[in-house]
């Protein structure tokens, strides 16, 4: 982003807890890991310690959706990037937060 001279603010101490945050367009960006916050394109469900590792992706998916209606509640744009988009085409996520 700084590259690109785009202003952010990574880890904005804000409601919603956006990993950046873009003042000029008023945009939240959340950046998901793809087990983390269950992709629907590459999610595999762990194998072992499932009474661990399953509720706690369940919350994390409950939060974000949280955390989403809170943010365009409060009037932001709201963009997701995927672990799996950065390393397809890391090029194409820079350009997406751009546009």
């Amino acid at each position: 982003l700084k590259a690109n001279k785009i202003k952010h603010k990574m880890h904005p101490k804000i409601s919603g807890s956006p990993d950046v945050l873009l003042k000029d367009t008023h945009t939240a960006v959340f950046l998901h890991g793809c087990f983390w916050h269950k992709c629907s394109k590459c999610y595999k469900e762990p194998k072992t310690n499932k009474e661990y590792w399953l509720p706690k992706i369940e919350k994390n998916v409950k939060r974000d959706r949280k955390n989403v209606k809170l943010l365009k509640a409060e009037g932001f744009l709201i963009l997701k990037v995927w672990e799996h988009d950065i390393r397809k085409d890391f090029q194409r996520v820079i350009d997406k937060i751009i546009n």
